[in-house]
């Protein structure tokens, strides 16, 4: 498996600081209401352990 294809890298510079912006593709591709399914059973998760 290449990186380079998976990955781009990007320099973004703001207010004279220099940030490196990683933007990464998957190769599963999620719709939004699966998405949102998966940070929210993620999120409930979380909340879980704590308790």
């Amino acid at each position: 498996m290449e990186e380079s294809n998976l990955e781009e890298r990007q320099i973004v510079e703001i207010d004279n600081t220099k940030y490196t912006v990683i933007s990464r593709k998957a190769k599963e591709v999620f719709s939004k209401d699966k998405l949102v399914k998966l940070i929210a059973k993620y999120a409930l998760a979380e909340l879980q352990k704590d308790y």
